[in-house]
């Protein structure tokens, strides 16, 4: 009887170590998977952080850039918080800075790096905060050509570049003043912005307008989107929605 209990003694014992080695190991796959994706969050940032700061450095508007910079990624990259964000823009900064002016060659090497590790769909919103950057003060002609050497490097289509291109077409430095004054005498700030929405100028004809609005909600429809990561989903809505206003503001103006 004693000899019984001893052998389920020990039996009970390994089953223990086995189930506490099951737990570490869990834990220490869990662990590393978790560094993996932290790891993977932190080199897209770093490319977008790099990118982005070659286009501060042509506007000059670090502190609002910078602002702007931080917004994008609390909507794209949730796991990254607010220090880290001043944190690796001030790096990238620093770098471009002790450059001497010399940091344009590294353009198309920070382009490789963001095809190399962002989707398809972060590059689409890396464009749209590159513009905004770009947009502060107004976008300069060399300021265009920058940007579009990078749809270039970064292969965006020629429908995305012909969509984000019309929605700050306006802020253009040779047609900031003139579009603000013709089309202001004719159209409302919120339908010209709404048409911008859509790529288009204002006074399209609603047919157009409707094809714009239809092409442009089943590239960016959230069911597209079903197996990205949750910020892409939320990118997508939100653009979708974004959609549908400028449609409804087009469509109640020209009622």
């Amino acid at each position: 009887m004693s000899i019984l209990v001893g052998v389920m003694g020990i039996l009970l014992l390994w089953m223990y170590i086995e189930a506490e080695e099951v737990d570490k190991l869990s834990y220490y796959e869990g662990t590393q998977a978790e560094k993996e994706d932290l790891s993977d969050c932190a080199k897209n940032v770093r490319a977008v952080a790099r990118i982005s700061a070659i286009l501060m450095m042509y506007n000059g508007g670090y502190e609002r850039a910078k602002k702007i910079f931080a917004e994008h990624l609390a909507r794209y990259y949730v796991e990254v918080d607010a220090d880290y964000a001043e944190k690796v823009i001030f790096d990238e900064l620093s770098v471009l800075n002790a450059s001497n002016g010399n940091w344009l060659p590294e353009l198309k090497r920070c382009c490789l790096e963001v095809n190399r590790t962002l989707t398809y769909e972060k590059k689409r919103c890396l464009l749209e905060l590159l513009f905004e950057i770009a947009a502060l003060d107004g976008i300069s002609s060399k300021e265009r050509d920058l940007l579009s050497r990078i749809m270039g490097h970064i292969r965006i289509k020629e429908a995305d570049r012909a969509y984000i291109e019309g929605v700050f077409a306006r802020y253009y430095v040779e047609n900031l003043q003139g579009s603000r004054a013709s089309s202001g005498t004719r159209y409302p700030q919120r339908v010209i912005d709404a048409y911008a929405k859509l790529g288009l100028r204002p006074g399209a004809d609603l047919e157009e307008v409707k094809r714009a609005y239809r092409r442009l909600v089943f590239e960016n429809h959230p069911d597209r989107f079903v197996n990205a990561s949750e910020s892409t989903r939320v990118a997508a809505e939100e653009r979708t929605r974004e959609l549908n206003r400028a449609m409804e503001t087009i469509e109640k103006f020209a009622s």
